[in-house]
């Protein structure tokens, strides 16, 4: 059951109970696991199967990958090693204080929505601050646009993602270090882009690591820190008939690919 942006499977244990159930949400190519909820061990842990499933369908509805997050304290997180989760990186959550404090007045900087027309310079951008493995999950500017760019000293040199809903907000920035006053450059971004926001959290995550000095003078944090962890799906589509498979044409020319079959011609195929 679910709308096309998310799913939500139960593992059942009879046609009367149940013993799990979880809940996917999908994003652009990738998916989240947004929670798993056990109900009952009578027959073992239930939540390794259930991942399994979820992993599954959200592979046949597009996913090439799925993220999740958990303490690294938590049973989840080995959980999530069994199943082939990796760590990628990591985030942890601050609330913005009102109004917020900062280390003084940014010059010469502005926030403003992307343009076309700056699609390279954005992805030149995203190559110097997100690690590979964050870009192999997160969409580049190529294919999606960041909702906000910072202009500092004439050049873009920072980006953002908005998350809003019922007047709570959360950023996620990504600025370069060599900008000056940090905390102020934040605080504009939150003038200007969710200025009636009720409530304003920034989402820090590894590759921003650097700006927990300055995110302490503008915000409070509200989360402890989260692993981030990613699944990587090898197969995506139902396997191909033999005959698409063993596509050789010329006998003396051998194909990777091909199975070995048994075949009663007494012919040297080698």
């Amino acid at each position: 059951m679910g709308s096309s942006t998310w799913f939500s499977q139960a593992l059942a244990i009879n046609d009367w109970s149940a013993a799990a159930f979880g809940q996917v949400d999908l994003v652009n190519s990738g998916a989240y696991l947004n929670w798993m909820l056990p109900v009952s061990h009578d027959k073992g842990d239930p939540l390794p199967a259930l991942l399994d499933n979820l992993c599954m369908e959200a592979g046949l509805r597009g996913s090439r990958f799925m993220t999740a997050s958990c303490i690294l304290d938590d049973s989840v997180f080995h959980l999530l090693r069994s199943a082939g989760f990796c760590p990628f990186s990591w985030q942890r959550f601050w609330c913005l204080t009102k109004p917020p404090v900062s280390d003084g007045d940014p010059a010469d900087v502005t926030w403003q929505p992307p343009s076309d027309q700056q699609v390279a310079a954005i992805s030149s951008l995203q190559r110097r601050l997100l690690s590979p493995a964050v870009r192999a999950v997160v969409k580049s500017a190529a294919d999606k646009l960041p909702d906000w760019v910072m202009i500092y000293a004439g050049e873009i040199q920072g980006f953002s993602a908005v998350r809003e809903f019922n007047r709570q907000v959360i950023l996620t920035p990504f600025i370069t270090q060599t900008c000056e006053a940090p905390a102020a450059i934040l605080a504009a971004l939150v003038h200007v882009c969710c200025p009636d926001a009720s409530s304003v959290y920034i989402r820090q995550t590894g590759d921003s690591a650097w700006l927990i000095d300055h995110l302490e003078k503008i915000a409070n944090a509200v989360t402890p820190r989260e692993e981030l962890l990613v699944k990587h799906f090898t197969l995506r589509e139902k396997a191909h008939a033999l005959e698409e498979v063993n596509h050789a044409v010329k006998n003396r020319h051998t194909d990777p690919v091909a199975p070995f079959i048994r075949s009663s011609n007494k012919r040297n195929h080698l």
